[in-house]
């Protein structure tokens, strides 16, 4: 749930509304606070948003001390896949990844 321009002005709680609607649908609703999709090229509109993600889903579940969430890539010519493929082969475990990217989980086909 991100609230717009108009939901800043006005004042409204997306916090209890997310949470009102969590319990509802016994799902992770996420409040962002972003009105404007604030900074120079709405480039802190998108920190917020991983923020939030970070706050309300990672931050909250119990993994081990080799998880890790790739935040805020943009996959600009594949490369959150290299990254990804990277912390793979180090021993690590990709929980999650956030990015620009749209695509299935046919990255590895792509680049092996």
């Amino acid at each position: 749930m991100q609230s717009e321009c108009p939901v800043g002005l006005i004042g409204d709680d997306i916090e209890a509304v997310a949470k009102k609607k969590a319990a509802e649908t016994n799902k992770v609703i996420v409040p962002v606070r972003c009105e404007g999709f604030r900074g120079v090229s709405q480039s802190l509109g998108h920190h917020i948003a991983n923020d939030a993600v970070r706050d309300y889903i990672i931050s909250n579940r119990k993994g081990t001390p080799y998880d890790v969430a790739i935040l805020g890539d943009y996959n600009i010519g594949g490369d959150a896949w290299s990254s990804r493929i990277l912390l793979e082969e180090m021993g690590l475990r990709v929980v999650a990844q956030w990015s620009g990217d749209g695509t299935s989980p046919r990255w590895k086909t792509r680049l092996r």
